[in-house]
């Protein structure tokens, strides 16, 4: 493969991108596509190159792949493991209420504040997102009677004064410790 910028040619191009898509998925291949069709379009720009070698190519093809749904009876096996009254029930039945009300990433979801991304007026949060990004989730009825629940028992907790919404045993929990409930 040329090293220097005015001699990679189509078929350089092709054949990086038909590597990546044998190596990894394609959405990871699609994305090294756009992001050469940036970098050849400003070297165009900046007179580096007489003519981009991207012109006209296609970008790999993205095969849709449905996002998996958890079957109803495994979220009901869930919530009924943690059904009773202590604080990491309370605690982990609002997290899956979240969870599943607002279908939020995890680290969304163990990023949240207390004081600033929770709104109990109107039954929201604000998370960041990828690319920090912010966005409004609505909570449904049953998310904020188990947030209710959870928050009256966080008020007892040793660390109740961290401005993090979920605590563990040690402080703030984490987004791995939310992945490792039981």
């Amino acid at each position: 493969m040329p090293t220097e910028a005015s001699s990679i040619g189509r078929e350089h191009l092709e054949t990086f991108i038909e590597a990546q898509l044998a190596r990894f998925r394609p959405s990871t291949a699609a994305t090294r596509y756009r992001d050469l069709k940036q970098l050849f379009r400003w070297l165009l720009d900046e007179g580096e190159i007489d003519r981009n070698p991207m012109e006209r190519m296609r970008p790999p093809k993205l095969d849709q792949h449905p996002v998996p749904v958890i079957p109803d009876d495994t979220i009901r096996s869930l919530l009924a493991v943690c059904s009773g009254r202590s604080f990491e029930d309370r605690r982990d039945t609002a997290i899956l209420f979240v969870l599943i009300d607002t279908g939020a990433r995890l680290s969304e979801v163990a990023d949240l504040r207390l004081d600033e991304d929770l709104d109990l007026e109107f039954d929201e949060l604000q998370v960041i997102g990828k690319g920090r990004r912010g966005r409004t989730l609505p909570l449904g009825r049953r998310a904020m009677k188990a947030m209710d629940r959870y928050l009256r028992a966080r008020v007892r907790h040793k660390d109740e004064e961290l401005h993090w919404l979920w605590l563990g045993p040690k402080g703030r929990l984490t987004k791995s410790g939310i992945a490792q409930m039981r």
